[in-house]
């Protein structure tokens, strides 16, 4: 019985860190294949339970991915514009659009909403997502801009969306930094 129970705690704590650490990238915009490779490269090595897909410019192809990636344990979602060009540019944006209106579907014994339009979605993590946009805008000294995002339509997790150009000499050094602000974003309870 003993055992059983130290398995099963133990299975709740790997489950729960998996839980932490899961990002999610949604390659966007501009599509450049070899720095989409180096990007998958470099987060496919580092700590997180990484998933990468590609965007679609269609709501009912995008809404259908967002069900997949939704059904994955949430983490952050960072619909991403990766690409080489000439210099470095950066921007990090964070959605205006999803404000909560009146509760219209059930609501839970605590009063809280059981059913959310998928306009709505991403202002049910507006708190933790203005956080990841933040640390991410800190790392690459950029502000953080406000905007309607179509890549976050639907999605039930924090999420920001980030357009990164630079050399493809100084990809990994780019990487690096917006590792370095995931890694404080998942870190957060445990400093």
């Amino acid at each position: 019985m003993r055992h059983l129970l130290g398995v099963l705690v133990a299975v709740m704590i790997a489950s729960s860190c998996y839980a932490e650490d899961s990002l999610v990238f949604y390659n966007t915009g501009r599509r450049d294949p070899a720095a989409w490779s180096v990007l998958r490269e470099y987060f496919s090595s580092k700590r997180y339970a990484s998933s990468f897909h590609q965007g679609d410019e269609v709501i009912e192809g995008h809404l259908e991915k967002v069900n997949r990636i939704n059904a994955l344990r949430p983490g952050a979602f960072v619909g991403i514009e990766f690409f080489f060009g000439e210099g470095k540019r950066v921007m990090v944006v964070m959605t205006d659009s999803g404000k909560i209106g009146q509760p219209d579907g059930r609501t839970g014994i605590e009063g809280r909403r059981l059913l959310w339009a998928v306009e709505e979605l991403p202002a049910k993590h507006e708190a933790q997502s203005r956080r990841l946009a933040e640390l991410v805008a800190a790392q690459f000294q950029v502000p953080v801009k406000r905007m309607p995002l179509f890549p976050l339509i639907g999605v039930d997790m924090p999420g920001i969306f980030v357009t990164i150009q630079c050399n493809k000499e100084e990809a990994k050094s780019v990487l690096a930094m917006l590792d370095a602000a995931l890694h404080k974003y998942y870190r957060r309870d445990k400093l």
